[in-house]
């Protein structure tokens, strides 16, 4: 398995941490500073409460009827107003408040280097670096690692390993899957849509797994749970990766109250492909396929919040 290169960050804010820090990675910086944030408003389990780490840089949050998530803004007295949706769900204000906490880390400095980014101009890398910040504050590396190695020492890692751990950090289903797979590096989360006889893809972590094709031969666990809500069905399932081969995981599936279909899938077993895909230009191989080079940095994810 090749090592990835660590991603290049070449936008403004970038730029601008990097004159300050030196060497170090931008995304670096910010993760240290949610773990400082989180431990100086004394956090120590979860659920982390927003609330007590925007007190803690003294920035007060307002709720408000509007179409946004939310938006940072700085008073004439100098302290930061946090604005929310009055309408979000709790998840996403979670997650809005954090992303926001995270501007302030670098606002005054952004505010006063017009070489590095002009007034109006948007920085999507600044938008995925307070990302990893809000994913960092909301589920602390150390406190969630212990609490998902001992679930999957128990349970083993199924979507309720998923659904148990979105309840205790209060995040959203995809927010978890992004965070497991990044511990995990042998595993990957997908939700399933079915449209007619088809069962297609909505999202898929890691990035690399986000065009991946289910192989239905009526016998995987997509398509059992699909037909059968409210039970877990387990199968070594096979898929179509992104360079179009067919790979093998052992899958977990479970159908959730929305009709979509939540998998998880591992390493745990792997062998012969037997699949007969009804496709186009389909591949009828039953040769093992060679395991494509998983790539899985967390500094690339971005959290999408629903």
């Amino acid at each position: 398995m090749s090592k990835q290169k660590r991603p290049t960050w070449v936008g403004p804010t970038a730029k601008l941490v990097e004159r300050i820090y030196g060497s170090s990675s931008p995304a670096s910086v910010f993760l240290t500073k949610a773990r400082t944030l989180v431990h100086d408003a004394k956090q120590t389990k979860p659920q982390i409460d927003p609330m007590a780490l925007a007190a803690a840089l003294n920035v007060r949050v307002e709720e408000r009827k509007m179409a946004l998530d939310g938006f940072l803004e700085k008073d004439a007295d100098g302290t930061f107003l946090v604005v929310l949706s009055r309408d979000a769900g709790a998840q996403r204000k979670r997650f809005t408040l954090c992303h926001e906490l995270a501007h302030t880390f670098f606002f005054d400095d952004l505010a006063r280097s017009r070489a590095f980014r002009r007034e109006d101009e948007y920085d999507p890398e600044e938008e995925r670096l307070c990302n990893l910040a809000a994913a960092e504050m909301l589920m602390p590396f150390a406190m969630f690692n212990r609490d998902l190695l001992k679930l999957k020492e128990t349970d083993g890692i199924t979507p309720n390993t998923i659904f148990k751990l979105m309840d205790r950090y209060g995040v959203s289903l995809q927010a978890v899957s992004n965070r497991v797979t990044w511990i995990l590096r042998d595993s990957a989360c997908i939700l399933w849509r079915s449209d007619g006889n088809a069962i297609n893809s909505q999202w898929a972590t890691p990035s690399t797994m986000r065009r991946i094709v289910l192989c239905q031969t009526g016998q995987t666990s997509v398509e059992k749970a699909c037909s059968s809500p409210g039970r877990l069905f387990s199968a070594p399932d096979s898929f179509y990766g992104n360079d179009q081969r067919l790979i093998r995981r052992w899958t977990a599936s479970w159908q959730m109250r929305s009709g979509q279909i939540f998998s998880v899938l591992t390493r745990k077993q792997a062998g012969r492909v037997d699949c007969h895909d009804t496709r186009p230009n389909a591949s009828s191989s039953t040769t093992p396929p060679k395991e494509p080079t998983r790539h899985c940095e967390f500094e690339q994810q971005v959290l999408a919040f629903d």
